[in-house]
């Protein structure tokens, strides 16, 4: 069982990294600059003026920006649901009290 989970596990590399290669060569293909992972522009966004490349520049860094900040954002809210639970606030005080132990 633990030869063919690896097994499974070497084919899934596999395919990650044919996946990444295929994404890369589209993105360089339509938007004529090199493809990030998980960036997602809309089809408007991509589909304006691409002949002036300093516009084409920006539009991909305004985009990665919004796209950072909903990161954070869902991250901060994710934290302040875990500030407000109890028993996170007991499982954190645990930690903190094993850790000073520990020293």
């Amino acid at each position: 069982a633990a030869f063919r989970s690896f097994q499974q596990r070497k084919h899934y590399r596999k395919i990650l990294w044919s996946v990444s290669v295929v994404e890369k060569a589209v993105l360089r293909w339509r938007l004529k600059r090199k493809g990030f992972r998980g960036l997602q522009l809309n089809t408007e966004e991509a589909d304006g003026d691409q002949n002036q490349q300093s516009d084409a520049e920006e539009d991909f860094f305004r985009t990665s920006r919004k796209q950072a900040e909903e990161r954070v954002e869902r991250s901060v809210i994710r934290v302040q649901a875990m500030f407000r639970s109890k028993k996170a606030q007991e499982d954190y005080r645990r930690m903190k009290l094993a850790l000073n132990q520990a020293k």
